[in-house]
């Protein structure tokens, strides 16, 4: 699968056990202001036969989660009104990100649905230090799985900000960081540079907003799409939202090429849905 946020150069050793699970590199530009209005996208037919996030669910298709499991479908995540921003330009993207949302149906490739398996498994092992750096950022620790996934496919010798190799310093941007050896600081330092995004929208530990989540992965990947009024694949690979178009290296778009990873909102949903199932699990029997 492809790096989604910068191609990477010369291969380094140190690269190779992840590089050997992607299939090509991309690199979107660098986070910059919104320089065009954000352009809403086209409403999803309702009939269509997938799942529907964010608004309601189609009873004849199964969640992700329930594909996968076989077990209960959860309540869609909605926008909430308290996270919409106040910021124009943030608030243009907000509720782009908002509107794709309420008409999106999952629309996973067979190696996408293989690998929301392989995402699911990680989270479920790696879970107390997701929730661990969490508490410290005060993000969900779904949120920094999904993020973590896009970068490196959840690959802990690497730092959260770039997908880059811990104990030395960042080659891709963003650069300058402290060199870290441990991937928990590294990750709070990733995730310190968002604050401001983070105090836009509203977000904490325990938000389930997808369309604050959404906003939040676009401006950590940068606002290239956004400033092109595409959906990003970064946040919506996976779904019918997102059909083609990709930052194949910094400052140059391919509208022919497809990102092939799962996207932040496929990744998050499905874990919503997942502990939404396990919660059910543990009720006693009516």
């Amino acid at each position: 699968m492809a790096f989604d946020r910068r191609s990477k150069p010369e291969v380094d050793p140190l690269w190779s056990a992840h590089q050997a699970a992607h299939t090509a590199g991309a690199a979107p530009p660098l986070e910059h202001p919104l320089a065009s209005p954000v352009l809403a996208p086209s409403p999803v037919p309702a009939a269509a036969a997938t799942r529907v996030f964010g608004g309601m669910f189609d009873a004849a298709a199964p969640s992700p989660a329930a594909a996968v499991t076989g077990g209960a479908v959860a309540p869609a995540a909605t926008a909430d009104t308290h996270h919409v921003p106040t910021d124009p330009a943030a608030r243009k993207i907000y509720e782009a990100n908002a509107q794709r949302i309420a008409h999106l149906h999952l629309n996973p490739s067979q190696s996408q649905q293989r690998d929301l398996k392989s995402f699911e498994a990680n989270y479920d092992k790696h879970k107390a230090e997701y929730e661990a750096v969490a508490a410290k950022s005060d993000l969900p620790p779904e949120l920094i799985a999904a993020l973590h996934w896009r970068e490196s496919s959840g690959n802990f010798h690497t730092y959260l900000a770039q997908g880059d190799p811990l104990g030395r310093p960042a080659v891709h941007v963003p650069r300058g960081k402290p060199v870290r050896t441990d991937w928990s600081l590294a990750a709070e330092d990733a995730l310190s540079d968002k604050r401001g995004t983070q105090t836009k929208l509203d977000l904490h530990q325990d938000s389930t907003d997808l369309a604050g989540i959404a906003t939040y992965a676009e401006y950590y990947n940068g606002l290239g799409y956004a400033h092109r009024g595409k959906p990003s694949p970064y946040v919506f690979s996976g779904t019918d939202q997102y059909t083609s178009g990709k930052y194949i290296r910094d400052g140059v778009y391919s509208s022919k090429t497809k990102d092939t990873q799962l996207g932040v909102v496929a990744m998050v949903q499905d874990l919503f849905e997942r502990e939404h199932q396990q919660d059910q699990s543990k009720q006693p029997p009516k």
